[in-house]
């Protein structure tokens, strides 16, 4: 049995990693579906501790498209289209920039850059988030999508550019992982494109889908037990905290 599991695995991926991960995979999706922020950056972390560092963006955008097609589809209801249309043109230009110059840019410099924007967004005052025309969704999905080819999990990033006080919950919710879905689908793109082989990671990955899917309904469950006010106020913790890891990480990497 342990045997056929290992012919499923990457190369050099153990069988304690791949049980770690897809373990991983069940609390990051739980954490998203619940309060729509964190599964990314808790998936990342623990990716780029057991996996080799050339595979971690790669991998983890594919594990992250997984969880938020699941989260659009529970979703689709309550997701602004118009504004996944928007920055979804953005995000081709985005990723069309990046995909170029992946190698060239300072990663800590993006990481202190993008942490010290969601933490302003968090604490700024209420006139600071206001609902984006078309040109800011644009701009949204150039940025954010530029930014996830560097630093894999821009959630909080496209998390602070959404009008939240605009939008119902549910609206947060569907909305934020459409964006993230497009973004994590056109970096898996760019990065195959680029010579990036996905496929023996491929039953790995499934296996993480599969117990993704159980995590999200199991996180639509808890938010569906969550009054708005709580949501909110962890909505916005959790944007403070991961701002703060992304500081902490990139004044580490300068240390």
């Amino acid at each position: 049995m342990i045997d056929a599991l290992m012919l499923l695995l990457p190369p050099d991926v153990s069988l304690d990693v791949a049980l770690l991960l897809i373990v991983t995979s069940l609390a990051t999706s739980m954490l998203t579906a619940a309060f729509g922020l964190g599964g990314g950056m808790g998936m990342l972390a623990v990716i780029a501790t057991v996996l080799p560092p050339g595979v971690v963006i790669p991998v983890h955008g594919l594990v992250q498209l997984g969880n938020n097609l699941i989260r659009t589809a529970m979703y689709c209801r309550h997701i602004n289209w118009r504004m996944v249309l928007w920055f979804s043109l953005g995000a081709v230009i985005g990723g069309a920039m990046g995909i170029n110059i992946v190698m060239t840019m300072s990663k800590p410099m993006l990481q202190m850059t993008l942490g010290i924007f969601v933490l302003y967004s968090a604490l700024a005052p209420k006139h600071f988030r206001r609902p984006f025309g078309k040109i800011g969704q644009i701009l949204s999905g150039i940025t954010t999508t530029f930014a996830t080819l560097f630093v894999g999990a821009t959630g909080p990033f496209v998390a602070a550019l959404l009008p939240t006080r605009h939008m119902a919950r549910q609206e947060i919710l569907g909305t934020h992982g459409a964006l993230m879905a497009v973004q994590h689908g056109l970096k898996i793109a760019l990065f195959g494109a680029f010579g990036f082989a996905y496929g023996p990671w491929l039953g790995l990955l499934g296996a993480m889908f599969v117990v993704g899917i159980a995590g999200n309904f199991l996180g639509r469950g808890l938010h569906r037990k969550l009054p708005e006010r709580y949501f909110r106020r962890v909505f916005q913790v959790l944007l403070i905290l991961l701002a703060l890891r992304l500081i902490a990480v990139a004044l580490m990497s300068w240390v």
